[in-house]
């Protein structure tokens, strides 16, 4: 029971911590939505224009991150998603873990720590000019 309530307790901490974020740079240009979209670690040669800042914390594996990048780079008409930073993060938690009787009526609650770990990836979307 102590091990399933810790259980639901983390899953409810790590959607809490889960966001995804994109930063629009320019509200005057917009494109419309691209069929494919190229995922680079290095700018690319050509000339290009950055117009869209985006942050994924959601985790998951690599593929998982790189299909959410590229499915908002989609959306918002990116020809590439560069990404500029990865970062693995653990962030603790302390949570109840239940309460100890120690007679005369005196009650205290215990605490355990909670660690989860995520990975933030932040990238920028380019368009070719």
């Amino acid at each position: 029971m102590r091990h399933a309530v810790l259980v639901i307790t983390t899953l409810v901490l790590l959607a809490g911590c889960a966001t995804q974020r994109t930063e629009v740079l320019s509200m005057t240009e917009s494109y419309p939505p691209t069929t494919e979209v190229e995922l680079v670690l290095d700018p690319p040669s050509r000339p290009h224009k950055t117009f869209a800042l985006l942050e994924d914390r959601y985790g998951g594996t690599p593929e998982e991150i790189n299909a959410r990048l590229t499915e908002t780079g989609r959306a918002l008409g990116a020809d590439v998603i560069l990404i500029t930073e990865v970062k693995n993060e653990t962030q603790t938690e302390w949570v109840a873990a239940g309460s100890q009787y120690y007679g005369r009526g005196w009650v205290t609650m215990r605490y355990e720590p909670v660690q989860y770990r995520y990975r933030s990836v932040r990238a920028k979307a380019l368009k070719y000019q």
